[in-house]
């Protein structure tokens, strides 16, 4: 089974530093801005349904799932591959490391500013 592709396009890359009209004695008069390309649109919540349901559907033979959710503490969403056999977390990111350490930078940042004020 194939997983469908997202609706979203990358925006487009800037342009080089210090190219031709870096040179000295070069044309120097400001051009117009090139014609950018609406911003991308995000992808609606059922497209990402349909996405996450069709990679769920690809990892099933091997025993395998994939589970969205937002961490309470830091409002970070969470991505977590699952063994579905054992339920045991396989990989998770941002890793459950990474959360403790948001969320203690949080709390040091609230005692800092609990002191100054």
């Amino acid at each position: 089974m194939s997983i469908p592709p997202l609706d979203y396009a990358p925006p487009p890359p800037a342009a080089p530093l210090g190219g031709a009209d870096a040179r000295e004695g070069a044309d120097t008069t400001p051009n117009p801005p090139p014609a950018t390309a609406p911003a991308p649109s995000k992808p609606s919540e059922d497209a990402v349904k349909v996405a996450i349901a069709a990679l769920n559907d690809a990892l099933k033979a091997n025993d395998r799932a994939v589970e969205f959710s937002v961490d309470h503490d830091t409002g970070e969403v969470v991505v977590t591959l699952v063994d579905t056999e054992t339920h045991s977390v396989l990989r998770q990111v941002p890793s459950q490391e990474l959360l403790e350490i948001a969320k203690s930078l949080d709390q040091q940042q609230l005692l800092l500013l609990r002191n100054r004020a």
